[in-house]
């Protein structure tokens, strides 16, 4: 946080890579990056970060969750996960720490990025064939009707998985499996693995 305080980008770099290499991929996402992202936004809300402050943290955090990433794809074998935010999402940190997640669990992660209508989300299923979609919702703004566009031109045989801290009662998700957290993800990973969940 000090560095991120201080916009150092190149010592906040430094200590993210050095965190990942002496901790299980798991365990960095849960125990640094996680913690790290929700001190970022709440001193953001509270006006001891600045925009500035938040898009250097941003900017270094993603290319070490790339990193990550790119470590993972094409997987011979593997069970395919396409991991997106819907449209009018831009919010995608969620969303990269479920794929780096679903990587560190042995899947084949084939990450889009944030702001993805149905249709594109659809294109990426329709040549990478996965079991699984995961969305991942952090604003508030009203996204029901792009999830149910999406359930609806996705396969019957894919699960569309939906989570982040957007995700309210009212968020229309027939068909569709909610997750809590980045842990109960783990675990419908797991079940889904031992052929217990489609």
């Amino acid at each position: 946080m000090e560095a991120v305080a201080d916009m150092n980008a190149p010592r906040l770099d430094a200590v993210l890579r050095r965190s990942a290499i002496g901790m299980s991929a798991l365990e960095f996402i849960e125990t640094v990056v996680a913690p790290v992202l929700q001190q970022i936004g709440d001193r953001w809300h509270a006006g001891e970060l600045s925009v500035a402050h938040e898009h250097v943290a941003s900017a270094v955090t993603r290319r070490v969750l790339g990193s990550m990433l790119a470590a993972s794809s094409d997987r011979e074998g593997a069970p395919a996960i396409v991991v997106a935010t819907p449209a009018r999402e831009r919010h995608e940190f969620g969303a990269m720490m479920v794929a780096a997640t679903a990587a560190a669990a042995g899947w084949s992660v084939v990450y889009l990025g944030p702001d993805l209508p149905a249709g594109s989300i659809v294109v990426a299923v329709e040549r990478h064939a996965p079991r699984l979609v995961a969305l991942s919702v952090v604003s508030t703004e009203p996204v029901g009707s792009e999830i149910e566009d999406l359930r609806r031109l996705l396969p019957k045989d894919v699960t569309l998985l939906l989570g982040g801290r957007g995700l309210t009662t009212e968020t229309k998700a027939d068909g569709v499996v909610k997750v809590s957290d980045l842990g109960s993800f783990r675990t419908y990973l797991r079940t889904v693995s031992a052929g217990r969940a489609g």
